[in-house]
């Protein structure tokens, strides 16, 4: 791997697992796809810090160790649009004497980003997102101590993520808070957060659906105008949904054994699917009269 010579000319995807003394990767001028798996961060460390981060447009990290010190990141901005953390502690902020928001500054360009047991995480990583102005798509999965967002430190609703079209959450146990929404969200996807209080502002305030009526038309705008798709699985806390978002083209709740009532004006509406909400007595005046409602599904209820 010395010299100037060219290892592999044409090596676009490379695939590394479990190989502890593999510390460089050789040169490869159009490698375009890594995925790395490996217990200690030897060798993504000297990735995240070295001229592919140029060239790569996908990156999948799943790393074993919980903690790491980055060697210094290289300042040029990288090329990668899609983004696999699976573990990877090392690249979240912990403390505030140890630092990684200079690599997260990197990843402007990034698309899409995924996290997979991240268990260092306790609260949103809302520094980390400050930078990723270009995310349309995120995937929480199994981030078992993600809580809630922190007190200080995020940015005002419609700066953080603002080209976000898209949110899944799934098997986050003690998540109970999201961060601010962007007004960009086309999707939301949430499954096994049994403790999640609210989804957006609204329902911070909801109690037992005493009133379901739609609000007046002189109330403000949804928080989520853009709104397409909404489905949630195991919500165990809110009694209901309120002024759900006119936008709304698909809602499926599942398991939702509290919940009493919906409302909203739903003319958008195509596809309602509602199992296991064992309480839900009635949608009767309380979604507007659905116009353009093709299915219907209702079982368990």
């Amino acid at each position: 791997m010395e010299g100037d010579e060219l290892t592999f000319p044409l090596l676009e995807d490379i695939h590394v697992k479990n190989c502890p003394k593999l510390t460089f990767l050789p040169k490869a001028p159009i490698l375009r796809i890594l995925k790395l798996e490996e217990n200690s961060p030897h060798l993504s460390q000297s990735v995240l810090v070295s001229g592919y981060m140029s060239s790569l447009s996908q990156i999948k990290l799943s790393i074993c160790a919980d903690e790491a010190i980055l060697l210094p990141v290289n300042e040029a901005e990288a090329s990668v649009t899609k983004l696999k953390l699976f573990g990877c502690n090392m690249l979240f902020t912990t403390s505030q004497s140890r630092t990684t928001l200079g690599l997260w500054q990197c990843f402007r360009n990034l698309e899409k980003l995924e996290l997979k047991s991240c268990d260092v995480l306790l609260f949103w990583p809302l520094r980390e997102f400050h930078s990723l102005e270009s995310l349309k798509e995120l995937i929480v999965k199994s981030c078992n101590n993600l809580k809630v967002k922190p007190v200080d430190g995020e940015p005002a609703q419609g700066q953080l993520l603002p080209h976000l079209t898209s949110l899944q959450i799934e098997d986050c146990q003690d998540l109970t808070e999201l961060f601010n929404l962007p007004l960009s969200l086309k999707s939301i996807d949430i499954d096994g957060c049994p403790k999640l209080k609210s989804v957006w502002d609204e329902q911070e305030d909801t109690e037992l659906g005493t009133n379901t009526q739609d609000p007046s038309p002189s109330a403000r705008v949804h928080s989520l105008p853009c709104l397409e798709t909404f489905y949630i699985n195991d919500f165990d806390n809110l009694p209901g949904f309120r002024d759900l978002p006119s936008s709304l083209q698909s809602l499926a709740l599942f398991n939702c054994p509290k919940v009493q009532f919906l409302s909203g004006k739903l003319d958008a509406l195509t596809c309602l699917a509602i199992s296991g909400c064992e309480t839900l007595r009635s949608l009767e005046s309380c979604l507007g009269d659905l116009p353009s409602l093709t299915t219907l599904m209702i079982e368990r209820c």
